[in-house]
């Protein structure tokens, strides 16, 4: 059986008996889909509330939001927000120009990828990612 949330009129949470134990799911617009599962009903809620707040207060961030952004837009956006409170180094200039120039077409989700097979990278590239 399963019991909706009557704790909160925005709440999205469900709760489902599974044999002893208690599966909380939560289902919210722009946010991906969550379940865990929990000893006791109140641990569940517990857990609902917490996650659902963190929604409300935009702590919970969504990968998607991410999924259409380059790399280049990336190097573009730190490196606005880092000499806004001290100049960037030589190297870690030159080094996000060379990532920039040769990533930065790059989305994220495919830079991800690209990071799981190193050899795509062109020279050695990979060891510079770690400035981004």
């Amino acid at each position: 059986m399963v019991y909706h949330s009557p704790l909160d009129k925005n709440q999205m949470a469900t709760f489902q008996k599974i044999g002893k134990r208690w599966r909380a799911r939560i289902r919210r617009k722009g946010f991906p889909a969550q379940s865990e599962m929990f000893d006791t009903k109140p641990q569940a809620q517990d857990w609902a509330s917490r996650q659902e707040a963190d929604m409300r207060a935009l702590k919970f961030q969504d990968v998607r939001i991410i999924a259409d952004k380059t790399l280049g837009a990336a190097i573009d956006r730190y490196t606005e927000e880092q000499t806004q409170v001290k100049p960037l180094g030589k190297n870690k200039k030159a080094v996000l120009a060379t990532l920039k120039r040769h990533l930065g077409k790059l989305t994220m989700p495919e830079l991800l990828n690209c990071t799981k097979n190193r050899p795509t990278f062109p020279g050695n590239l990979h060891p510079k990612l770690t400035h981004v």
